[in-house]
This record gives C-alpha cells, sequence and structure tokens, in this order.
C-alpha cells in the first residue's frame, strides 16, 4: 500500500493551518488582505456610535453600545455616574424598568454626591411603582424624606424651590464643582 497521498494530505492540511494561523497572528488573510483585527477601535469611538444611535431613535441598540462603553473603558465616578443615568433612562423609555432600576442604582454607588440625586431618586420610585414594587417604592420614598429631613436640619439653606422640591446651596455648590473648568469659570 503507497502512503505517498496520505502523507501529502496531511500536510497539505498542516501547510494550510500554518498559513491561517500565521495570517491571524499578523492580521493579515491568507490573500494577504488586512483583516478587522488590525482596524483600531477605540473606547471613544464605541462612545460615539453609542451616541450617533441615540440621536438617531435606536434606543435598543444605543443601549448596547454605551453598555458596552461603561463595561470596558475605563471611566472615573462621576463619567460613570453620568452614563448610568443615561443608560437608566433609555431604559425607561423602552419601558425596561427593572433595567433601568439598576442603572440608577449604579448612579447613586458610583458617585453618592452626585448632581442627579434628587433626579435619580424620583425615578427609582417611578421604575419601582412601574413594576409593581408599590412597597418598595413607598420605602424609598420615605427614605429620600428623611434624608431630606436631616438635610433640613443641618441648616442647609434653601436657596429655590421647584414644584414643591427644595433645592439647597450645597446642591449647587456639588453641581458645580462636578462642571469641567471651563463652564465653572463662567458662573463665576
Amino acid at each position: 500500500m503507497n502512503k505517498t497521498p496520505l502523507i501529502l494530505s496531511f500536510l497539505s492540511i498542516c501547510l494550510a493551518f500554518v498559513v491561517v494561523f500565521f495570517g491571524f497572528k499578523t492580521g493579515l488573510s491568507p490573500t494577504g488582505r488586512k483583516t478587522a483585527s488590525t482596524v483600531s477601535w477605540t473606547h471613544e469611538k464605541q462612545r460615539s456610535l453609542a451616541g450617533r444611535l441615540k440621536s438617531a431613535g435606536l434606543t435598543l441598540q444605543a443601549i448596547k453600545e454605551y453598555e458596552h462603553y461603561v463595561k470596558t473603558a475605563p471611566v472615573d465616578k462621576t463619567k460613570l455616574a453620568n452614563l448610568s443615568y443615561t443608560l437608566g433612562k433609555m431604559h425607561m423609555e423602552a419601558g425596561q424598568y427593572e433595567e433601568a432600576l439598576s442603572w440608577f442604582y449604579r448612579v447613586e454607588i458610583a458617585d453618592p454626591k452626585t448632581p442627579l440625586k434628587a433626579d435619580v431618586g424620583s425615578k427609582i420610585i417611578s421604575c419601582l411603582e412601574r413594576t409593581g414594587k408599590y412597597n418598595a417604592a413607598e420605602y424609598a420614598l420615605s427614605k429620600r424624606a428623611s434624608h431630606e429631613k436631616e438635610s433640613d436640619q443641618k441648616g442647609s439653606k434653601v436657596v429655590a424651590e421647584i414644584s414643591g422640591e427644595k433645592i439647597y446651596l450645597e446642591d449647587i455648590n456639588d453641581a458645580l464643582d462636578s462642571m469641567p473648568e471651563w463652564i465653572r469659570k463662567q458662573f463665576e
């Protein structure tokens, strides 16, 4: 029995494997063309894509891309809180209230002193009510009300009241502190 054709087939398979493997390692296909692995995809391009999808009204696709960005990009606590808030609002718009809750809770955990705190609190209560978790909503509302009373007791100065919601001087100062320096200078 002649083993030459069998050996030649085996060597051909091995050679093909080496060519394909070498191509993947170098970013070239077996034909010598560049593959997708050589294209540079940065975190900022990921965020830009998410923003464009959101602007185009493609909420579910934008959510997917923003979530990928949050999971892979290095972000500070303020940026994480802001992105989590954006994702929470987008999930609310899509009627995905449990997912929205998850992102709103992340805002509070990522940056407990976020200027978005009051708005996040009202959105959490709204999401809890829409998911039928009325007791949890009532508890969250009473907890937030007790924090407001504590704030009143600390002697914080109320500078405005909008729709029954008090705005304190420390809230304004925290909001100013979280702004970029060039915007902050305009308020000075």
